[in-house]
């Protein structure tokens, strides 16, 4: 899903750039809270897909140490890693690709940025 490329925001940063600066989940949340980033639908879904990657990742790294307290095994502590490492890696990218006026939905938080934007 194309979006406008450096379409304006009205003041401040472009929808582009507020888009992008989202996927940092604390700058996500101020863009979701103060005008005019909040009225922006595609900033608005930049942010909530963020917000919920940062969900996720909390919610795997949860699992993952309780699995690990479980299961006495490195294993856990390494695919907690990788899956950190991914999720950041999809958060770059999607930022990256916001940046550049384009979207990459992540399959199933996309649906749920999508309903909340």
């Amino acid at each position: 899903m194309a979006q406008q490329s450096g379409s304006g925001t009205g003041a401040g940063l472009n929808q582009n750039l507020a888009s992008a600066l989202s996927y940092i989940p604390i700058v996500g949340l101020v863009f979701l809270l103060i005008e005019p980033y909040s009225r922006n639908s595609t900033v608005r879904f930049h942010a909530f897909q963020s917000l919920f990657l940062c969900v996720v990742s909390i919610v795997v790294q949860v699992l993952f140490a309780i699995l690990s307290g479980i299961m006495y095994m490195a294993l856990w502590g390494t695919l907690s890693s990788l899956v950190s490492l991914a999720i950041f890696v999809i958060a770059v990218v999607a930022a990256v690709k916001a940046f550049q006026g384009s979207t990459l939905e992540v399959p199933v938080i996309a649906d749920y940025a999508h309903r909340y934007a």
